[in-house]
């Protein structure tokens, strides 16, 4: 879950590309309310976003061999905090996403539910909450992705607590066949 799109689609694991794309509207929101005044800003900046996020997860295609497409819609508010300079030291967004991932004519449903803690000072995220929960319609679990994970300022992984198996590259077999 690091800023850097590339880390998303490393060792063929599904990594949500709302936590990215969510940075991005913040920063953009952040930079629109930036020449606010030094004395205003400390008090954080507080805001909402959706967005709908259609593409072929590199990943997923290369595990399974065959295209699967991630359609997904997120939704969440975000918290930009700020020191007594108005320099920018942390964010935290708070988001949930539902869709499907697609592949020759079937889908698999996928939601998250999460919280991501940016430390802009020292380069660190942290993310916590189900990071992917991956279902057949009206069936059972193929994988659920949940627990902590923390990362350095190079995206490098620093802690894990819990089962990531889509961030570990494990995707189940029974992914690929639901969509075969």
């Amino acid at each position: 879950m690091s800023l850097v799109p590339s880390a998303n689609v490393d060792r063929g694991r599904i990594m949500p590309r709302s936590v990215w794309l969510a940075s991005l509207a913040v920063a953009a929101l952040i930079a629109v309310g930036a020449n606010a005044s030094v004395a205003l800003a400390a008090a954080p900046s507080i805001g909402t976003f959706t967005y709908t996020d259609t593409y072929v997860d590199d990943g997923l295609t290369a595990v399974c061999g065959f295209p699967v497409t991630s359609t997904a819609t997120t939704s969440g508010t975000f918290e930009a905090f700020f020191d007594q300079s108005g320099n920018l030291t942390r964010v935290q967004i708070e988001q949930s996403s539902s869709g499907t991932f697609t592949a020759n004519g079937r889908s698999v449903d996928q939601t998250s539910h999460q919280v991501s803690l940016i430390n802009k000072v020292d380069g660190t995220e942290t993310d916590v909450g189900i990071i992917i929960h991956v279902s057949i319609p009206g069936g059972g679990t193929l994988f659920l992705d949940r627990g902590l994970l923390m990362f350095d300022s190079g995206g490098n992984l620093l802690f894990e607590a819990g089962p990531h198996p889509s961030f570990d590259g494990d995707v189940p077999a029974g992914f690929c066949a639901a969509l075969q």
